[in-house]
């Protein structure tokens, strides 16, 4: 056996020096069907790991919300304090949202506009600040605008003009919203400056407007009340769905929910897609792998049958044929994940410096160890199969019509 075996290396060894030419075609074209299929997996893997983090970034992983048929949550101090006390929270920021009109130039806009902590530490307003500044103070009648809406406004005002940071912007506030159940005063519209634009990679987030929270609850009266509570857990939490309930401050009228509960993107779907595709192109890629290797199989076996025959004749044996074709095809799939995962690390490189820019993050992919080894046996064993089928039907051919040429 070892002796066969040593046999059919040495012509595989001479058979690929004295092709060079198809060596270099396969290795190509192989490395690049494994690349794309690396390419296919690990961008998932990267866009589930991103779109993991699109609502905690911004809104937390938790969020307290008023009990249903009620409008804001109106002991916000108590339930915070509440909400704090949670071993795993990280930490807990009040939130009041109202829609509103944002008037600019003649211009308006329907948005939502979300009252922050002047001193927030969930969703980290200030540090997403790309151009302008953060608030002055927490009574400021200032707003920041999400860069989404930016553009909006950017589309909507003249050509001649620019949107230009220090201006003043009129915040109509929808009247249908603005009745207080108790008091039933109707909420003033206010005036307040531009005085920055954020930018969180959230398509929600970045088409809203934000100001401070006292400043907010002053513009509408409804002070020390929120519309929702953000609740952000320490790094190493993963908490499912049905894990929020056990969050739910004791005999408190709200209730807890999980980010998904707060998707307005699809997430599921979004996953469900990618992954779509992400098996299709895998499997067209994996098919065309195979046909190429069965054809440049073929091809060998076609070009060398009088050789074969030949050597056939003065006594080598199949089985050493077969495992020339079965080693011949197992070096040219390992060539090609070799040349494959070498274009896929330059790809990786270049898009984790140039990422996809996407509403929810920087989309680039992730390597990741299993999904790499369960790819690579895949491949080599298509390439192994389509190898072996020709091995086989060559090894049956009829000697005397291989020499004669038949």
């Amino acid at each position: 056996m070892l002796k066969n075996l040593k046999l059919s290396i040495f012509l595989v060894r001479k058979d690929m020096l004295n092709n060079l030419g198809s060596l270099l075609f396969v290795s190509a074209a192989l490395g690049f069907l494994f690349a794309n299929v690396l390419f296919s997996r690990f961008m998932l893997y990267g866009f589930e790991q991103r779109i993991g983090n699109l609502i905690p970034k911004v809104s937390g992983n938790l969020y307290v919300t008023p009990l249903r048929g009620q409008s804001y949550i109106y002991d916000t101090a108590e339930v915070l304090h509440e909400m704090r006390q949670a071993s795993l929270a990280e930490s807990a920021s009040p939130v009041l949202e109202m829609p509103c009109v944002l008037e600019y130039k003649d211009c308006r806009i329907v948005t939502m506009v979300w009252g922050l902590e002047y001193d927030e530490n969930v969703m980290d307003l200030r540090g997403h600040i790309t151009e302008g500044s953060y608030f002055s103070d927490p009574d400021a009648e200032e707003i920041i605008l999400g860069n989404i809406l930016k553009r909006r406004f950017e589309l909507k005002i003249p050509k001649t003009e620019d949107i230009k940071l220090g201006d003043r912007v009129k915040a109509i506030f929808i009247k249908e919203h603005n009745l207080d159940k108790f008091n039933r005063e109707v909420y003033r519209d206010k005036h307040c400056k531009m005085v920055g634009v954020a930018d969180f990679r959230d398509y929600i987030a970045n088409n809203s407007i934000f100001m401070p929270l006292k400043a907010l609850r002053s513009a509408v009266l409804l002070s020390g009340r929120s519309s929702s509570i953000f609740i952000r857990l320490k790094d190493n939490v993963m908490l499912e769905e049905e894990d929020a309930f056990a969050y739910k401050p004791y005999d408190m009228d709200v209730e807890v929910k999980h980010w998904k509960d707060r998707d307005d993107y699809g997430t599921d779907d979004l996953v469900y897609g990618f992954n779509l595709i992400s098996i299709i192109t895998f499997a067209v890629s994996i098919i065309c792998a195979a046909i190429l290797v069965a054809f440049i199989i073929f091809y060998n076996t076609q070009k060398k049958r009088r050789e074969t025959g030949i050597l056939r004749a003065i006594g080598i044996k199949g089985r050493i044929f077969l495992l020339f074709f079965i080693l011949e095809g197992i070096l040219f799939s390992l060539i090609g994940v070799i040349t494959g995962t070498g274009l896929y690390y330059l790809l990786q490189a270049y898009l984790e410096a140039h990422p996809i820019i996407m509403p929810f993050g920087d989309l680039y992919p992730i390597f990741e160890v299993n999904s790499y080894i369960f790819t690579t046996t895949l491949f080599m064993a298509v390439s192994l199969m389509a190898s072996a089928y020709y091995a086989v039907k060559s090894g049956r051919e009829n000697i005397v019509k291989i020499i004669r040429g038949d």
